[in-house]
């Protein structure tokens, strides 16, 4: 149920807030053994001609190291699937970046499988466009002096139909609306909406500006016309923004 995914996910954000601030406990190896990992087909035809190489937790893009810790913050169980919440923790060359920290929630039937699905949306939602805007390679769609990264967009719950559909006309309807709050605020910005779309408005879920909580950024959401459905659900898209000319 969307009620469910929020109440976990939700959970999830607030400790992993505290977590930019410095976690002491050991990062999950169970899920850091699933990092390198072929991810799939999507992943990989959406990383497929960028320069890049896994080793284990270490990722290379071009100049850029980057490590990854996961960290397990709960799993739970309902009578169908097993829920667990975890956070990507990411530093490069050895500092650690709290705006590339995101939080994830992954479901399947054994503790494993919710692990693994977890994995599989990190790489898909948000360490895909990270990549991309790493290597330099423009895949820009607009004509302002801001280079956009999308991840994939996620929903849980019932998909509501519409404009919401992945799509480069999709991305065009909310990116607009962002430009405005990271237009003067170089070097690169990463946007996580994390909303919950109900029949009577929209409620944040954690919606971030480089790990941090920003109201400022659910303000300049809200007023897109979200496809409505009797149901509530929640809806996740990551964006990197980058300045042209940005090294």
């Amino acid at each position: 149920m969307p009620s469910r995914w929020a109440m976990v996910m939700a959970s999830l954000l607030l400790v992993s807030s505290l977590g930019l601030f410095g976690c002491e406990n050991p990062s999950s190896k169970e899920v850091a053994s699933m990092i390198a990992a072929p991810q799939g087909e999507g992943v990989s035809s959406l990383l497929r001609g960028i320069d890049y190489k896994v080793d284990g937790t270490k990722i290379d893009v071009g100049s850029h190291r980057l490590e990854i810790f996961p960290y397990v913050e709960q799993c739970t169980d309902t009578e169908s699937d097993h829920i667990c919440g975890v956070r990507f923790e990411v530093t490069e060359e050895g500092t650690k970046q709290p705006s590339l920290t995101y939080g994830v929630v992954g479901t399947g039937k054994t503790m494993d499988a919710a692990l693994q699905h977890a994995v599989g949306s990190w790489w898909a939602e948000f360490t895909v466009p990270l990549i991309v805007s790493l290597s330099g390679k423009n895949l820009d769609f607009t004509q302002t002096s801001i280079i956009v990264y999308p991840g994939s967009m996620a929903i849980r719950g019932a998909p509501p139909g519409g404009w919401l559909d992945g799509s480069q006309e999709m991305h065009g309807r909310i990116v607009p609306a962002l430009n405005p709050v990271v237009r003067d605020k170089p070097p690169t910005k990463v946007v996580s909406l994390m909303l919950v779309i109900r029949p009577d408005g929209v409620k944040d879920l954690g919606s971030r500006i480089d790990g941090i909580p920003s109201q400022e950024l659910v303000k300049a959401v809200s007023a897109l016309p979200w496809p409505k459905s009797d149901k509530e659900y929640v809806f996740y898209q990551t964006y990197f923004f980058r300045h042209k000319g940005e090294s």
